[in-house]
């Protein structure tokens, strides 16, 4: 492919921009995956959530793998323009780490168009928990599939199969449950029933 092309997968065809978004914008959910550090990749997941809040005016939210579920009462307050930018940079590197400017622009729109920010991942102390088994009642960890006769074989052979990658591929599981969840509770929430959430996750 040429840059900007865009393939549908299931057929091999190319569709263009509106096409794509024709397709996917009966979805509750749109799934945009990234590669954290590919400037291009977040370009794309703001033209895509910008077109989404122009046909869905106020009822689009974006989930996002860089801010745990911790996080989400101080994303709140963001939400609200009630925390400041040094505060949100500093939120974001508690959470994520560096790379806070790839995600810039898609935050600046986001904060002129009050898109709420929900974070996806989980707790540290949730995946403290995790390590030890040691779940609690009021946050019990999502359900798990340990052996997943597909995912299991792919994730391994990203880690490089090694016996030694159990561990971090348990937390990826954490993970991905976790967020998994997240997206669950915001579609059974009564609030949401006409929303639509955008996940950025890599």
């Amino acid at each position: 492919l040429d840059n900007n092309e865009i393939l549908h997968l299931p057929t091999g065809l190319k569709v263009s921009f509106d096409q794509m978004q024709d397709a996917i914008a009966s979805s509750r959910v749109i799934y945009i995956g990234e590669t954290h550090d590919n400037t291009e990749a977040h370009r794309v997941q703001l033209e895509i959530i910008r077109d989404l809040v122009r046909r869905f005016p106020g009822k689009v939210s974006v989930g996002m793998e860089m801010f745990r579920r911790s996080a989400q009462p101080d994303l709140n307050l963001w939400n609200k323009k009630e925390l400041s930018l040094y505060e949100f940079k500093k939120l974001f590197r508690k959470n994520w780490g560096h790379g806070y400017n790839l995600y810039k622009t898609i935050f600046d729109f986001m904060e002129t168009k009050n898109i709420p920010l929900i974070g996806l991942k989980s707790s540290i102390e949730t995946e403290d928990r995790f390590r030890k088994n040691e779940s609690k009642k009021e946050d019990s960890f999502p359900v798990i599939d340990f052996n997943d006769l597909y995912h299991r074989p792919f994730s391994m052979s990203i880690f490089g199969g090694h016996q030694t990658m159990e561990k971090p591929y348990r937390m990826l599981l954490l993970w991905e449950e976790t967020m998994a969840k997240t997206v669950a509770e915001f579609l059974k929430n009564p609030k949401n029933t006409n929303a639509k959430l955008v996940v950025l996750a890599g």
